[in-house]
């Protein structure tokens, strides 16, 4: 049986799940604090969506790289980063958690045992 969980991750691979966990902790606060910003009426009412201002941010910042790395390396990138994203949506899936129940004191799942019949 072919599945993903049989996979042995490379250490490259390694390393980009490593960095994605860091960019998520590092996107999460930005995206949130401009998100309060918003709700507590700080920023313009005429303000571009929050995903707009950030893609500007980021594009300004980050544009040094095009020329550290070139454009063909930039885009490369990309690809891997976009096929990532879409790997992950698809195959990474949250369980609502109502639907497990709820867990006892100690964290783990409880063990349902088989009833005898008589």
């Amino acid at each position: 049986m072919d599945s993903n969980h049989d996979r042995v991750a490379s250490p490259a691979i390694e390393q980009l799940c490593e960095e994605l966990q860091r960019w998520v902790g590092t996107l999460g606060p930005i995206v949130a604090h401009m998100q309060m910003s918003q709700a507590a009426g700080v920023s313009a009412p005429d303000a571009p969506p929050i995903p707009e201002i950030l893609q500007s941010l980021m594009s300004e910042t980050l544009a040094p790289l095009a020329d550290d790395y070139g454009e063909a390396d930039v885009e490369r990138t990309t690809a891997l980063l976009n096929d990532a994203g879409r790997i992950i949506a698809e195959e990474i899936l949250l369980v609502p958690l109502d639907a497990t129940g709820p867990l006892p004191r100690n964290g783990r799942p409880r063990r349902h045992r088989a009833r005898r019949r008589r």
